[in-house]
């Protein structure tokens, strides 16, 4: 009797662990099933989201920004960034467009204001540059994205970087002047047509600077 109570205790297990075995399986099919209708359904409305018009329209805004950001139109690429954004109606993915339009924005100003500081050096590398480096660099200057259309902070970013290149031109500017004063007395007061041409071109780069504005108006 014992050995045959034994024997029933042990079928009675194995079936009790069969049934959960199945049940497991029912359950992990479950979880595996609905884990592949929510992947499909993600796909099919990704799918159907990619081929919205709004999103289209506003890839092709950002990417029109991109192309003028590469010929160095700047304000023109970061209106054409922020319109991606304006014109964009809908809610869905709008914050990514968002975050896509700022990480732009920002990249583009970097290298903006990389290439002017790297072009400025160089040109301001002479202790007394010529004066055409010296409106070069002004022009560098001017050609970065406009205070008008930037964030405070890419205002702020802008100015921290222009800090060393406007010093070193104002202090090239400055050597300049005290050159050519000391070449007008040595040539007695008068200006030849080399002198002239540097004092009007410095004068581009500095038109308030008082000892170019006398020299213009009392050397002949």
């Amino acid at each position: 009797m014992p050995q045959i109570e034994l024997l029933n205790a042990v079928d009675e297990e194995q079936r009790i662990r069969k049934k959960n075995k199945k049940k497991h399986r029912i359950i992990i099919v479950f979880v595996l099933l609905a884990c592949m209708v929510g992947l499909c359904s993600r796909i099919i409305t990704d799918m159907e989201i990619s081929d919205d018009p709004e999103i289209l329209s506003c890839e092709a805004t950002i990417a029109q920004g991109d192309s003028l950001a590469a010929l160095h139109l700047y304000d023109t690429a970061l209106l054409t960034y922020q319109s991606a954004i304006d014109n964009y109606t809908a809610e869905y993915r709008k914050s990514h467009f968002q975050d896509v339009v700022t990480k732009k924005r920002q990249a583009l100003l970097k290298e903006a204001l990389d290439e002017c500081t790297q072009k400025s050096d160089d040109a301001l590398a002479d202790s007394l540059p010529s004066a055409a480096n010296c409106l070069l660099v002004k022009t560098l200057i001017n050609t970065l994205p406009s205070d008008s259309i930037l964030y405070e902070e890419e205002i702020l970013m802008k100015e921290k970087e222009l800090e060393l290149v406007w010093e070193k031109l104002n202090q090239r500017i400055g050597d300049k002047t005290n050159d050519l004063l000391i070449r007008i007395s040595a040539n007695y007061g008068k200006m030849d047509k080399q002198m002239k041409s540097e004092v009007d071109t410095l004068l581009l780069c500095s038109p308030d600077d008082y000892w170019l504005n006398i020299i213009k108006k009392k050397a002949k």
